[in-house]
């Protein structure tokens, strides 16, 4: 048997349209060009048995011979091969089982999602032109080719109109493949959407796409969440909307009663699920922050501060809470932290799930510091410096090749916040863990401009110049002096030097 393919190597649409074709793939440039979906390059191969007979002088070809791959096959080999590159450079082992088991990998909110997304895109063209966008431009930026990157960002915008005209139409809507996409949109952006020249738009752009997702969830009711696709994809994804709420310091409904407990009627919550309940309580106290900051009205403004006040101090019972009763590790002394880093390092799930649990712990007792009367005794557990420490100590482990590319996007919560923290309670000195933060992040990558730009909104760096004012006091009233430099437990080495087991120091 002996298979015949034609001798042209354009793609099928140049060799109807008589085009020359530059070959490149998965796309022609041509076909870009001309904005027409590219043919592709698979070739219709006739198959001809051949006896002793036809060898001499018989016909060779056959119109009705039999096609190599049948044009139902939803998937070329192409697609297949990057999509599993894809999967491998997003979060390596995230495709197979075994490795998810023995790592907790599942705690990352992410196995599922991964699951359902592989079932669900092979019917559904949004979703595969947005799981392609995401394949092809990370794999593009890693290997440097820069036809991946442009197709990726074709294939980008191709999901973005079909999601449009899908919310358009109710019914899209309800689709589970609808959420899985909106996800993937958005995960682009923050992964290849970045703008040097102009973060606050990649930022706003990055906002929008977030709050989408929660229109898309909330138009159908808690109850379609209970079991299946739908509830793992809601599971897995409120970490990112509790992420994009934080960043927009607006709260959503999603705190309600109906949404905190009706999609778990059939399984049980996780300790992940608990932690993303705190999570989602955290824009609430910001958004009450920046009325605070803004308003010019003594009465008001002093109702917001107890209203804050009386916020915080609710999520500071949740923390401690779930601390008690979900935590996997012992966090109760310094030295129980200290002891628990090494595994923290070596499982990237628990210390996803910490960082969680530090971030919740900068963010609500910084609101206590700013809104409380420094002459007013609080808690050692309202120190911030601690869980800088801590996160700060964490870090390096989302940029472990076992991280993949999915490490960057799950560290930028932690830096964000812990960066944010710092310069406030170390202005004016010098900070060794912001010092070790950037020696870090500059060696192996991340939004360089969150580091050397200061935060866009003014009533968010006014809050940040209040906590330090704030802090500055309570120094004054507790008798010390303001140190002419920071000080750190940490014993943090240069980052060439910098290994799993020198990061932190036993108390």
């Amino acid at each position: 048997m002996v298979g015949v393919p034609g001798r042209s190597k354009a793609c099928s649409t140049c060799r109807r349209r008589r085009k020359g074709c530059d070959q490149q793939r998965p796309a022609c440039g041509q076909c870009i060009r001309a904005a027409l979906p590219c043919g592709g390059y698979e070739r219709q191969r006739i198959f001809v048995q051949m006896t002793p007979d036809d060898a001499a002088g018989g016909p060779l070809y056959r119109s009705d011979a039999p096609k190599v791959l049948p044009d139902a096959l939803a998937l070329s080999a192409f697609e297949e091969s990057h999509l599993a590159e894809f999967w491998q450079a997003y979060l390596p082992g995230a495709d197979g089982d075994e490795v998810l088991a023995a790592t907790g990998t599942q705690l990352l909110g992410v196995r599922h999602w991964i699951k359902a997304v592989q079932q669900l895109y092979v019917s559904d063209v949004s979703l595969k032109k947005a799981l392609l966008a995401m394949s092809l431009s990370t794999l593009g930026k890693a290997t440097r080719q820069n036809w991946m990157i442009e197709e990726g960002l074709r294939q980008q915008i191709g999901a973005v109109s079909l999601m449009k005209k899908a919310l358009k139409a109710s019914s899209l809507t309800q689709k589970e493949s609808i959420m899985g996409t909106a996800r993937l949109i958005s995960l682009f952006v923050i992964l290849h959407g970045a703008n040097k020249k102009d973060t606050l738009s990649h930022t706003r752009s990055w906002q929008g796409l977030s709050m989408g997702e929660l229109a898309i969830i909330t138009s159908r009711s808690p109850e379609a969440y209970t079991s299946g696709h739908a509830h793992h994809l809601f599971v897995e994804g409120r970490q990112q909307l509790a992420f994009g709420a934080i960043s927009l310091r607006r709260r959503t409904n999603l705190t309600s009663p109906e949404w905190m407990n009706i999609p778990w009627s059939l399984q049980p919550k996780t300790p992940r699920d608990y932690m993303t309940d705190i999570m989602l309580h955290l824009p609430e106290i910001l958004e009450y922050t920046t009325l605070y900051m803004a308003c010019d009205d003594a009465v008001e403004k002093e109702r917001l501060r107890l209203k804050n006040i009386e916020l915080s101090w609710k999520c500071d019972r949740f923390l401690q809470d779930w601390a008690r009763k979900h935590c996997p590790i012992k966090i109760d002394t310094d030295r129980a932290v200290d002891e628990a880093m090494p595994e923290l390092r070596e499982n990237l799930a628990l210390a996803y799930m910490m960082t969680h649990y530090w971030g919740a712990c900068l963010l609500i007792y910084g609101t206590l510091r700013t809104m409380l009367d420094p002459r007013e005794p609080l808690p050692d557990r309202t120190e911030l410096r601690q869980y800088c420490r801590y996160q700060t100590a964490l870090i390096p482990a989302f940029y472990s090749p076992k991280a993949g590319v999915a490490g960057r996007h799950m560290v930028s919560f932690t830096v964000v916040s812990t960066i944010g923290i710092l310069r406030a309670i170390d202005v004016g000195v010098p900070s060794p863990e912001i010092e070790f933060i950037m020696g870090y992040i500059e060696k192996f990558g991340f939004v360089k401009a969150i580091s050397e730009r200061t935060f866009p909104d003014p009533l968010l760096r006014k809050s940040f110049r209040e906590l330090a004012k704030m802090e500055g006091l309570r120094q004054a009233y507790r008798g010390l002096s303001l140190p002419s430099e920071a000080t750190s437990s940490v014993p943090y080495p240069m980052v060439a030097e910098a290994t799993p087991g020198v990061l932190f120091a036993s108390a």
